[in-house]
């Protein structure tokens, strides 16, 4: 998941899916009403960071330690 500002979005994956959940914390701070169907722009916008800060991160990982 990501948070941008007042937004919060998580990917909920199902049977190889993930499904966007897509909530306003300033109006909604207990998480219970999801938007994304509501705001598809903004669940494009914020997959897209998410997926833009995943690329930067498997880049920058070490190689994982193996026992020899």
């Amino acid at each position: 998941g990501i948070r941008v500002g007042e937004w919060k979005l998580l990917l909920k994956t199902d049977k190889n899916q993930k499904e966007p959940i897509l909530y306003h914390l300033t109006k909604d701070l207990s998480e219970s009403t999801d938007l994304a169907a509501d705001n598809p722009e903004k669940v494009a916008e914020l997959k897209a960071r998410l997926e833009e800060l995943d690329s930067e991160i498997t880049q920058s990982a070490r190689p994982v330690w193996s026992k020899k």
